[in-house]
């Protein structure tokens, strides 16, 4: 077997596209927003414990499943071991744990380029990646680091593996496309309504693909061509679900927690589904969470649905089996979505995103070659309208989102300093830290998990608690919410609405 040489040109490329595409994505990633939600902080404090002594916040081992502050939110293994890994070698900040996100997009811009090059050619693989830059959706979740984006890559390289066995025929790339569904179910919770029925059509273009060509008869269905392909494909993916009741008597709820299999009424089943589809939501408005959305940009940008909806009816028309799955996927994907009552929000429908990319390359190949002058003008004015709509949403997301949404965002500032101060202090003077009870929120009182996140940067342990009828250590050094204790010297410190005391 030789290993295919690759080329130094291609090398170069790579290294320029993936330089361009981190610049691209990490642009004013710890500004924008300005301030993190409560699942950040969480994340963040739990890739802290973890990258420090390999359990969770509740001293679990090292989880499949990370149980939140609140006991009910279960978070997925892949994103929070991610941030974990790079907390370890890079340290915790809010940077850092954005930075796993923007590690996962350029994944999937990588991914996006490799396969519409597959399915089309270069200069078409070049228009799907820059469709793929200018989906604002994406640009939003690249500065959150949730599990929400993780599921476009496990989406692509299922489809980059049907692809390929179609091509090919190797039974291999059956078990990448099982392997890429099965991990795929664990990733973020919103894609498990999906992967049953991409699991039902992979198994339906098995069969198509493996269809006898000749006079139909039982005998011929058990050949190797039939057989073997849909065994492989069953038998890989199996045990991703043979494994769920196991999973959930260790993690209660963290599989199945919104699985009810049950339809108040068909109306409503199927409003769940067209709501996935709703143009004003998807080009218009976006996600109804002011978090994951700006409100007043698409999901996808307004001016590219001509574009697309050319891309939609060329998938259809150009009577590809491989295009018209694509198509078909696209449309039965939220079948499920009736079971869970989804509607309306933009980051669990990002499955879309490939096909997205897809179906405008497609348009704008048939805008581009199709001989009526009149298209093509259409076509320019409708380039034009892309690039302006473009811009008005990364200056409004980049300078004016974080100012207008300040107010639902926890700014770790607040908790910053009394910890940052405490921890320069204790080095510098070579003191062992102290928490007063209200400090460290022993007394009752809940803390939030941007503080519990905050404190974590700089003490990963909890520092030890004093109470207060016993004495500090002269080697010791309190952070305390008093403004003063008697027999303890006040230092000169910027640690508000804390006080930082050590020995007279």
């Amino acid at each position: 077997m030789t290993i295919p040489k690759i080329k130094l040109k291609t090398i170069f490329f790579l290294f320029v596209l993936i330089s361009v595409l981190f610049v691209f994505f990490s642009f004013r990633l710890a500004d924008t927003p300005n301030g993190i939600n409560e699942d950040e902080a969480s994340y963040g404090y739990n890739a802290i414990s973890l990258a420090n002594n390999l359990r969770d916040q509740h001293r679990r081992f090292l989880p499949i499943f990370i149980l939140g502050t609140d006991n009910q939110t279960w978070y997925p293994p892949y994103m929070q071991y991610l941030v974990a890994v790079l907390f370890k070698f890079f340290g915790p900040s809010v940077y850092v744990m954005r930075m796993a996100t923007v590690l996962v997009t350029v994944l999937s811009a990588l991914l996006t380029f490799y396969f519409a090059k597959l399915l089309f050619d270069k200069k078409a693989a070049l228009i799907a990646l820059i469709s793929f830059l200018i989906i604002p959706e994406v640009m939003i979740e690249t500065h959150t680091p949730l599990e929400h984006m993780i599921v476009v890559p496990f989406v692509l390289i299922w489809l980059i593996s049907l692809l390929k066995y179609k091509r090919s025929s190797n039974n291999k790339y059956l078990i990448f496309a099982a392997l890429s569904l099965g991990l795929g179910f664990y990733s973020y919770g919103g894609i498990k309504p999906l992967v049953p029925i991409w699991i039902l059509i992979s198994i339906a273009y098995i069969i198509y693909l493996g269809w006898p060509t000749q006079k139909f008869s039982f005998q011929s269905l058990r050949t190797k061509k039939f057989l073997l392909p849909l065994l492989t494909f069953v038998l890989t993916v199996f045990p991703f679900f043979a494994i769920i009741p196991t999973l959930e008597f260790y993690y209660s709820g963290a599989v199945l927690s919104r699985a009810t299999f049950k339809i108040d009424s068909i109306y409503n089943f199927f409003y769940y589904y067209l709501a996935s589809f709703d143009i004003s939501f998807l080009f218009v408005t976006g996600d109804k969470l002011l978090i994951q959305s700006t409100l007043r940009h698409g999901m996808f940008l307004v001016s590219t649905l001509p574009i697309f909806a050319i891309g939609i009816y060329q998938t259809f028309k150009k009577r590809s089996d491989y295009l018209t799955l694509l198509g078909i996927i696209f449309l039965t994907s939220p079948l499920l979505y009736g079971f869970v009552g989804s509607a309306y929000f933009a980051h669990r429908l990002l499955y879309m995103v490939p096909f997205y990319t897809i179906f405008l390359t497609l348009g704008i190949k048939e805008i581009i070659t199709n001989k009526n002058r009149w298209l093509k003008y259409i076509g320019y004015t409708l380039f034009v309208l892309v690039v302006i709509n473009y811009f008005d949403f990364w200056n409004y997301y980049m300078f004016s989102y974080s100012k207008d949404t300040s107010h639902i965002f926890h700014h770790i500032e607040n908790y910053d300093k009394p910890y940052k101060e405490l921890a320069r202090e204790s080095k510098e003077k070579k003191l062992q830290p102290f928490l007063s009870p209200r400090v460290a929120h022993l007394d009752g009182l809940n803390i939030s998990d941007p503080e519990l996140f905050t404190r974590a940067i700089y003490f990963p342990k909890l520092p030890s608690v004093l109470n207060e009828q016993d004495s500090l250590p002269k080697d010791g050094i309190l952070l305390s919410d008093r403004d003063s204790i008697e027999g303890l010297k006040r230092l000169n410190s910027n640690a508000l609405p804390f006080y930082i005391y050590a020995q007279q």
